[in-house]
């Protein structure tokens, strides 16, 4: 500390100078935070929101403001209940942390994720023809929404048809994560059925065989005798499982 007169001339040798020390204290700036009440759709990873809005105190001009948060920050099924959106604000200066030197207060709005719309469709089946076995088609169309990146449908039980004929076409779908999660319940799922349908085979040509008999005065009858001893196929298949009978026959011989 030095003394000087009007001329700028130093007088402080002239003076007997005591100085009582006091400190200089900066308190923190003090700033209101508050984050906004989100509903989001399911996306299959957490979600939060990094908007914010200052409701009192200000940041310093020039400086930058980066978000913090961590695994427990936001939310990530539909069927959990709303969370906090706590997501915290670091204050730099010239690329310094100056987060210190604030006073920050938070009001923490909340973060909801609802169900991902989804609504499928069964298709029409196609070129089902008669083979003696259940047959289904559980082909789909997506009709609207659309299934979260990486999510895949899978088919958890299908109606069936053996006979020829058409029925609704009802497919049970499930939605499943990569790691093979069924996450069919963050999903609102709505499914619409096509028509399963099976065609009657290709024609099925039989021929009748000849038979011999001794004399006995009786009429021929087709019952003594072996099936395939009377028909044979010649074209189109008999598939397994299934039999010829003769139900009834025109014409006798006795002699």
């Amino acid at each position: 500390m030095t003394v000087t007169n009007q001329a700028g001339q130093d007088r402080t040798a002239y003076y007997n100078i005591k100085v009582d020390v006091c400190r200089v204290v900066i308190e923190k700036r003090k700033i209101s935070v508050k984050t906004p009440d989100v509903t989001l759709e399911y996306t299959g990873q957490r979600q939060y929101t990094d908007r914010y809005e200052i409701t009192s105190g200000s940041i310093v001009q020039g400086q930058t403001v980066n978000f913090v948060h961590n695994d427990k920050t936001g939310i990530t099924d539909a069927t959990a209940r709303a969370q906090e959106n706590r997501v915290q604000l670091q204050i730099f200066a010239n690329g310094k942390d100056v987060t210190k030197n604030y006073d920050i207060s938070y009001t923490y709005g909340s973060v909801t994720v609802n169900p991902r719309k989804l609504h499928l469709q069964s298709r029409d089946s196609v070129g089902l023809v008669y083979n003696g076995k259940e047959q289904s088609f559980s082909d789909y169309t997506v009709v609207s929404g659309s299934v979260a990146s990486g999510h895949l449908v899978k088919v958890k039980k299908a109606v069936s048809l053996k006979t020829p004929g058409s029925i609704s076409n009802e497919v049970d779908y499930a939605i499943v994560a990569a790691n093979g999660k069924d996450v069919t319940k963050n999903y609102d799922l709505r499914v619409s059925y096509g028509t399963l349908s099976v065609a009657k085979g290709a024609p099925l040509q039989l021929s009748l065989k000849g038979l011999v008999k001794t004399y006995d005065a009786k009429p021929l009858d087709p019952g003594e005798y072996k099936m395939g001893d009377l028909i044979s196929v010649v074209g189109g298949t008999l598939f397994s499982g299934d039999t010829i009978e003769i139900v009834s026959t025109q014409g006798t011989q006795t002699d």
